[in-house]
């Protein structure tokens, strides 16, 4: 029975997170249009864009493969504990590295030399989801 209850609590709550990214944008994307302008929208999604390949990179597809791993040791907790630690070192080192190629990249292309504030705003999202630990709940 608590299997059983555990699996209602997921679909649940995937279901409110489903449901509050899809909701979400469309409440904001009135606001920030009428306030920022067709120009403005631009740019921002041109940052975001560009921030999605780096935490790509820095991802390296780890939510898919934590979840899977993670949950085949979930009933061990030791094993659990390790995986997470080689993860996060893993995934900390795959972010330092996908930092650096986009602080070099912001040098080395000029067309982002116009956009720099904005990518390194946006670049908090790289370290984010390397911080992240999607994957073990």
């Amino acid at each position: 029975m608590g299997k059983q209850k555990s699996l209602v609590n997921n679909i649940i709550f995937n279901f409110a997170k489903t449901l509050s990214s899809l909701v979400f944008p469309v409440i904001t994307f009135a606001y920030c249009s009428r306030v920022l302008g067709a120009d403005g929208i631009g740019k921002a999604n041109f940052a975001k864009s560009v921030i999605s390949y780096f935490t790509m990179v820095a991802m390296l597809g780890m939510n898919y493969y934590g979840t899977r791993e993670a949950a085949k040791v979930r009933d061990d907790r030791e094993k659990l504990s390790h995986f997470a630690q080689e993860m996060l070192v893993i995934n900390g080192c795959s972010t330092v590295i996908a930092y650096l190629a986009f602080i070099a990249s912001l040098f080395l292309v000029k067309k982002f030399q116009d956009y720099t504030l904005l990518l390194l705003v946006n670049s908090a999202s790289i370290v984010l989801m390397g911080l992240g630990m999607e994957w073990l709940y």
